[in-house]
């Protein structure tokens, strides 16, 4: 975290505005070009509002390629938003990536997740459902052949009281790869009448 910090060499920041219903989705395109690429992703969803943001990361590069990336989303009272993420990276890339979701009160976040590429991914998700009524759903499939590795840990944290999770993984490997898939519901103390499930299979 510390590195990634200092080092930030790419960012970007989508706001939308409080009562927006944006039809169309959000495309956020990472070509991975330079041997070291990290990143910082803000999504702020205002009061109301309902988008979806579809992220596409690739790469065609026969180097090596460090990728750290940090995802932060925010959503105020009554928002909506849908983060989509699909990778396919070359084998020689390693990504280590940090996603969160800050959800106040009767919003719902939804993580929908594809991984294939890479040589090594690492990834953590952390859902807070600060307050009442808040709502998170993730979604994720993973394939991966050949030497590749996995890494993947998904939490719902529920802080405030008649909030909601659900989390879904489906794992397909062939070869050598491995994956390490670690989830987790917290309910925190003095928050009641909580729900939240979790699924995953290899």
């Amino acid at each position: 975290s510390a590195f990634h910090r200092a080092f930030v060499n790419d960012g970007l920041i989508i706001k939308i505005p409080d009562y927006a219903n944006i039809k169309e989705p959000i495309m956020i395109n990472l070509d991975m070009k330079n041997k070291a690429s990290i990143q910082n992703i803000l999504v702020i969803a205002g009061k109301k509002s309902k988008a979806v943001v579809l992220e596409c990361s690739r790469s065609n590069s026969t180097d090596s390629i460090f990728r750290s990336q940090v995802v932060q989303l925010v959503l105020e009272e009554n928002s909506s938003l849908e983060y989509q993420s699909y990778q396919n990276f070359s084998k020689k890339v390693y990504t280590f990536s940090k996603r969160r979701a800050d959800v106040k009160s009767n919003a719902s976040v939804s993580w929908t997740d594809c991984f294939m590429g890479g040589k090594l991914a690492q990834i953590q998700t952390v859902s807070m459902l600060e307050n009442e009524g808040a709502t998170a759903n993730n979604s994720s499939i993973i394939f991966g052949d050949g030497e590749q590795c996995y890494d993947i840990n998904t939490q719902s944290m529920h802080a405030g009281s008649r909030t909601t999770s659900d989390i879904l993984a489906r794992v397909v490997l062939d070869g050598k790869a491995k994956a390490v898939y670690r989830g987790l519901v917290k309910i925190k103390k003095g928050a009641i009448k909580c729900e939240g499930y979790q699924r995953e299979e290899t």
